[in-house]
């Protein structure tokens, strides 16, 4: 009867180390959606396509760029989506996820070619996207672009 008693003291042990590797290593569900948030918004732009780009922006939206220009929702769909280079794929790397009820902001870097106003900007530079949930979906609700031209 001892044997089998250490034996399940040995199996109790290992199963909460095991629960407390898990618990610990594993990123947050807040962490997870941040990240499929974030490349969700990055696929939509890099579509190419209007509707999916509009599909994912809330009614306020609203971008500001490292150069300093501005865009609503409507001057965004019309005139602001930058030139992006389809040759290299996006990567997203760094990515801090913080989020309260139906609002979830994600701090992230990303690298890609792209050209606003006839600049080529950094390839790499930091992003902020706030996200907020609008019928179990998250939609971009405010962006910052902080690459700025690689001059």
């Amino acid at each position: 009867m001892k044997a089998l008693d250490t034996a399940a003291a040995r199996g109790m042990a290992l199963g909460f180390a095991l629960l407390f590797a898990v618990v610990f290593a594993a990123p947050s569900s807040a962490q997870d959606a941040g990240v499929v948030a974030v490349n969700n918004w990055v696929d939509a732009v890099l579509s190419g396509d209007q509707d999916r780009l509009a599909d994912i922006l809330a009614p306020e939206f609203q971008i500001v760029r490292g150069t300093g220009d501005v865009f609503d929702r409507e001057a965004y769909l019309k005139d602001g989506v930058a030139t992006v280079s389809r040759g290299n794929a996006p990567e997203i790397s760094t990515t801090q996820t913080t989020d309260d009820g139906d609002v979830m902001v994600v701090s992230y870097f990303l690298v890609l070619d792209q050209i606003e106003n006839g600049q080529v900007l950094a390839r790499r530079a930091p992003r902020l996207t706030v996200f907020r949930k609008i019928d179990g979906d998250w939609k971009v609700s405010a962006h910052a672009n902080f690459a700025v031209p690689a001059n």
